[in-house]
């Protein structure tokens, strides 16, 4: 199950934050998401805040820094974003970890913060 968690952590940062509509296909119907501010519940809700924070940045990409890390049903990472917003380049870094089941992330935790 680890090399499927691991797969689906990389769909994750790769496509879903990278700008394909994936939410569908990568996270099941009864998902929820704990951002720190709001829960986010299903597929559409977790596409529509994905496709919020992109539209904030112009030329928005995401990769990789570590991970992911798997432990059974846990998939964790950290990544990094860039982009530009109306003052200049923008670069911000983020943790999460996700929950799956049956192949899909069933919940997530997550925080990002801005560079320095």
């Amino acid at each position: 199950m680890s090399r499927d968690v691991r797969d689906l952590y990389l769909h994750w940062i790769n496509e879903l934050w990278n700008g394909r509509a994936a939410a569908i296909d990568l996270v099941a119907d009864t998902f929820v998401g704990h951002w720190p501010d709001r829960d986010v519940r299903g597929p559409h809700e977790l596409q529509a805040i994905i496709d919020e924070t992109r539209a904030m940045l112009d030329g928005p990409h995401f990769a990789v820094d570590i991970g992911p890390l798997c432990d059974g049903d846990l998939v964790a990472g950290r990544w990094r974003g860039t982009g530009r917003m109306s003052g200049g380049p923008a670069e911000f870094v983020g943790n999460d970890i996700l929950r799956i089941a049956e192949g899909k992330a069933v919940e997530y935790w997550g925080v990002s913060a801005p560079t320095e």
